[in-house]
């Protein structure tokens, strides 16, 4: 059985928010509707879902031991750099070149893909 964990990106606030338990600013947990983050100092701050972006991981890690999330950008041996999202059902890193999707259970395995970014802090590796 896989892990279910997730991360949220603040698209105000430009950051990571960890959902899974302290990160160096704030421990935080989801709830309907809103992101609670409680400081350590005990102070509490909402966040509107819809200001947050939520990934999920997908249960696999790349060549490197890394977590592999959506919106992760991951490159497969020479090829470009594609994107993880959730379609289908299933994780897919959808192809650059053609919009073609791939199983990321297909890549697992080779071990031959490499997170190097995501969408939100490394839009740049997805032009071309």
């Amino acid at each position: 059985m896989r892990t279910i964990k997730f991360r949220a990106w603040d698209k105000e606030e430009k950051r990571w928010i960890d959902l899974n338990g302290m990160d160096t600013e704030f421990k935080s947990c989801l709830s309907p509707g809103k992101v609670y983050l409680i400081s350590e100092q005990g102070v509490l701050r909402q966040i509107p879902l819809e200001e947050v972006e939520l990934e999920q991981f997908t249960g696999f890690q790349d060549k490197n031991g890394k977590d592999i999330y959506e919106g992760d950008i991951i490159k497969y041996s020479d090829d470009e750099p594609n994107v993880v999202i959730f379609e289908e059902c299933c994780f897919c890193c959808k192809l650059k070149y053609n919009n073609h999707l791939l199983r990321l259970q297909i890549l697992e395995g080779k071990n031959k893909y490499e997170v190097i970014g995501n969408i939100h802090e490394n839009p740049e590796l997805l032009k071309s």
